[in-house]
């Protein structure tokens, strides 16, 4: 599991900047303080990955994170000389290790950025033949004894992006190669569906819920229950023209079903959330941003509570959020014992040169002792002014 995540002279953050992580990882507050920039690091090292599994460089432009050259990634407060630096601390029941990388322009392409060095804790490892960034993951014949323990696979990282894919009527039939998942929009949620929805037992006990069959189709159309009342999915395909496949479904327990075009808003929302959370596998990780998007304020504290429970089964998950119903969700799920409170990191980036992000800790109750002014305060100020 990754146990903190470094970075400096990288967009928002010019010094070193340190981000505490645990199992399930709360990053909220104001806008523009780096949250996203936090989570771009682990979408442009699986991004890279997928374009060259012996990546030397960073491909900054792709289908997951597009962020053009490395003028616009550097801080604005350094010189095209200095590095960008990542640095990230791994702990497993093996192991502890910190691997830090520095970056830099890389010369033929102004929109990459290449490898120029590599340290292991503390030790540089410019004399390490696979100078990559499958440092970090287990392959055959890689130069760190035992690493074949070390359980994180950058190439496997989940990620559902804010602005995801409204209702749809059809989606194209696609392999989906050998990492299942639903696309960062939401793209491939009926491949996802058809692939791997009806194999029995898939899902984690953990995250089995009501009296449903324990398939993938089968848990999404619970959780869909949990979240909204009613619902009710069905997966289509069709073989006119050319290979498509259709959901439908309604917010009801009728057999009558609907284009999502004509369904709520927050049922296609959420469906690449849940199956997501479904799919993924102990030690991937999964990274959510805005759950709460047109999510009535009961849903969202419990998708909140399913993310809990994902992050219990062994994935290591990462909200981005500015939702209190979320934030609500999560102390619900520690004050319920569905995760211990040392598993939920919650981070607060706030506008302070001097402590950019604050590590809050939540108690065994689901109690916050510290609350930063700023910090989801918004409606006791607004309670107050209407008040006087």
């Amino acid at each position: 599991m990754l146990k903190s995540i470094s970075v400096g002279n990288f967009k928002y953050f010019n010094a070193l900047t340190t981000i505490p992580l645990s199992n399930i990882n709360l990053f909220t507050g104001t806008n523009g303080r780096g949250k996203s920039t936090v989570l771009q690091v682990l979408l442009l090292i699986r991004q890279s990955l997928e374009f060259n599994e012996n990546a030397k460089r960073i491909i900054l432009n792709g289908k997951l994170v597009n962020l053009g050259s490395f003028s616009d990634i550097k801080n604005i407060n350094i010189n095209r000389e200095q590095s960008v630096t990542w640095a990230f601390e791994i702990e497993t029941p093996q192991h502890h290790r910190n691997i830090e990388y520095m970056l830099g322009e890389y010369e033929d392409s102004k929109y990459e950025l290449e490898i120029k060095d590599v340290k292991v804790d503390g030790n540089s490892s410019t004399n390490i033949t696979t100078k990559s960034l499958f440092v970090f993951i287990p392959t055959p014949g890689d130069v760190f004894e035992n690493n074949n323990e070390l359980d994180i696979d950058f190439k496997r990282i989940h990620y559902v992006a804010a602005d995801r894919n409204g209702p749809q009527r059809h989606f194209d039939k696609l392999s989906l190669g050998d990492f299942p998942n639903t696309g960062p929009r939401g793209e491939y949620v009926a491949n996802v569906l058809e692939l791997l929805g009806d194999i029995p037992k898939f899902v984690n006990n953990e995250l089995y819920l009501g009296e449903g069959v324990q398939t993938v189709k089968g848990q999404t159309i619970e959780w869909l229950k949990e979240l909204f009342g009613k619902a009710n999915l069905q997966l289509v395909g069709t073989q006119d023209d050319y290979p498509v496949l259709s959901i439908l479904m309604n917010s009801n327990d009728s057999m009558i079903q609907f284009s999502p075009t004509n369904v709520g808003f927050g049922f296609s929302y959420v469906l690449p959330i849940l199956i997501s959370g479904l799919i993924a596998k102990p030690g991937e990780i999964l990274i959510v941003e805005n759950p709460e998007a047109h999510l009535h304020p009961r849903a969202q504290s419990k998708i909140a509570m399913f993310l809990a429970k994902v992050a219990k089964t062994g994935v290591q998950v990462f909200i981005e959020s500015h939702s209190d119903h979320v934030f609500n969700g999560l102390r619900i799920a520690v004050k319920e014992k569905m995760i211990l409170p040392d598993n939920l990191s919650v981070l607060y980036f706030q506008d302070n040169e001097n402590e950019m992000v604050k590590a809050l800790n939540v108690n065994e109750l689901g109690e916050m002792k510290f609350w930063p002014i700023g910090f989801f305060d918004q409606q006791e100020i607004d309670l107050q002014r209407l008040l006087r």
